[in-house]
């Protein structure tokens, strides 16, 4: 019998596994992103039941020989930054939902709980076998690249980076979310295997699991994103809706079992994500409260210093440049407008802050993502509110920090570089601190100026842009940012970069 709970039993059985290089089983490791997201968690987790149910026709048979680890990748230190990921996992991907859990009863692993040497572990002649599947990402970042000879497989949502061309699963399509994907995969694995009664191989708390990434991504099927969504997940929302139907409950009933939720939902009130375009109301209707409950949790940043801020949705990446080789940068995203953030830290502390953040992970640049809703910031800052105001006008701000190297970044390729990065689809301007304050904010200008040639200097070169392309996420600014990078040549005579 084909049988979610059969899977996630054998993750909790095999953990013990996975830090013995001796063990005679095959490991397939389902690795997300870097941010480690609601997307990237709960689709690794997904893409894991997906494997156990290929090749054969028996599910234990396939499981038998074969260890299936889905990777939340990040440390698990990093958990408390992402409440909504931390009341999924907890209420419906752990053994025993709703009670007191530790953290070896969750299905998801932490890069940090899996085998000090994962490089060793994967090369061990006894798990010839072994493999790795990419999710909600199609290439690995420069510390894991060792994984990339045994990459078998790659389900994703970005810009393609046309590697791993012969493995196994190549489903990369620009959906709003990953997870439809890898529902789809699920429900036509399924439908060969001809299930006739689907409670035990889609109970409840996977279905609701799977939903909670498809109503944050698509940001409950609100009108600002309608051009984002696609026909992949209209029709995996559909189908986990109409599961939860012939089994005579709702999200809300499901969320009616769930004993934090009545506190948290109050909180959200505020959140007006209904949609009116009648193709997608039912959908919004049904996953309203569901959404706000995670939106809440998602934008809950009032305990976060800025450091915590940087790395709750952090990325490192890549770009290769043939002058310099590789060049790395990292790109963090905060559900917060940077006008509240202004407000609260201070310009000159996220400057610095900025350049610690880089310095400590060694990067070329850091790249700060703003966006939310805003109306007046004036009298929102009491700690008693769970996140910035969810009112007002959806926008985005984009922070640029460039490391002091004169080899790469000199005072004309930073301008070069700034020039074309608002000229690209971004449509960058510079941000206008229109209301000074006490932290010395400097009005109309998006460049905190500073002594270029003081390297040693806490504060170097930060830039400050509004995103006039609102529908332009991160998965669109990085192509963007490491095409840029990648065409940075040594300076000619006169000190002229050559780009």
């Amino acid at each position: 019998m084909i049988s979610f709970k059969t899977f996630t039993d054998s993750i909790l059985k095999n953990k013990t596994a996975i830090s013995s290089i001796s063990n005679s089983k095959s490991f397939n490791f389902v690795i997300g992103n870097q941010a480690a997201d609601l997307d990237s968690t709960v689709s690794a987790i997904a893409l894991g039941y997906y494997l156990s149910l290929t090749p054969g026709n028996s599910q234990l048979e396939n499981l038998k020989n074969t260890a299936i680890f889905p990777l939340i990748n990040t440390s698990s230190a990093t958990s408390k930054y992402r409440l909504d990921v931390k009341f999924v996992l907890e209420n419906f991907l752990s053994k025993n939902s709703n009670n007191n859990l530790d953290t070896s009863e969750k299905f998801g692993i932490y890069i940090d709980e899996t085998h000090p040497d994962l490089e060793h572990l994967l090369s061990n002649p006894d798990n010839s076998n072994s493999s790795v599947y990419l999710v909600d990402h199609n290439s690995l970042n420069i510390k894991q690249t060792f994984m990339d000879k045994f990459v078998n497989g790659i389900v994703d949502h970005h810009f393609d980076e046309k590697l791993h061309l012969n493995a196994k699963i190549r489903n990369i399509h620009p959906v709003c979310s990953c997870t439809s994907l890898v529902v789809l995969m699920i429900k036509n694995r399924l439908e060969e295997l001809q299930i006739s009664d689907y409670r035990e191989s889609m109970p409840p708390n996977l279905i609701m699991s799977l939903l909670s990434s498809l109503s944050i991504d698509t940001s409950n099927f609100n009108d600002s994103v309608v051009e984002k969504i696609k026909d992949a997940d209209i029709e995996a929302t559909e189908w986990l809706l109409n599961l939860l139907d012939k089994y005579g409950t709702s999200v809300d009933s499901e969320l009616e079992k769930v004993s934090t939720a009545a506190a948290i939902i109050p909180e959200s009130k505020k959140v007006r994500n209904k949609s009116s375009n009648p193709l997608f109301a039912n959908f919004s209707n049904k996953l309203f409260k569901y959404f706000t409950l995670l939106h809440s949790l998602k934008s809950d940043i009032s305990q976060l210093d800025l450091t915590d801020l940087f790395e709750k949705d952090y990325k490192l990446v890549s770009a290769e440049n043939e002058s310099f080789g590789i060049i790395n940068y990292g790109t963090s995203s905060i559900p917060a407008r940077l006008a509240y953030l202004v407000k609260k830290f201070g310009v000159n502390l996220i400057s610095k802050k900025m350049h610690q953040f880089a310095h400590s992970n060694n990067l070329q640049a850091f790249i700060f993502l703003n966006s939310g809703k805003s109306k007046d910031f004036s009298n929102n800052l009491s700690t008693s509110t769970h996140h910035q105001p969810d009112y007002g006008a959806f926008g985005r701000e984009v922070s640029i920090f460039f490391s002091p190297n004169m080899q790469l970044f000199d005072r004309a390729s930073i301008n070069t570089t700034i020039d074309l990065l608002a000229k690209s689809d971004l449509q960058l301007t510079p941000y206008n601190f229109s209301r000074p304050n006490n932290h010395g904010t400097l009005a109309g200008s998006s460049h905190l100026e500073q002594d270029y040639n003081d390297t040693n200097s806490l504060e170097n070169d930060v830039y400050f842009f509004t995103q006039n392309n609102s529908l332009a996420t991160r998965k669109q600014l990085i192509p963007i940012v490491s095409n840029i990078l990648s065409q940075i040549k040594p300076k000619r005579s006169g000190n002229n970069p050559n780009l």
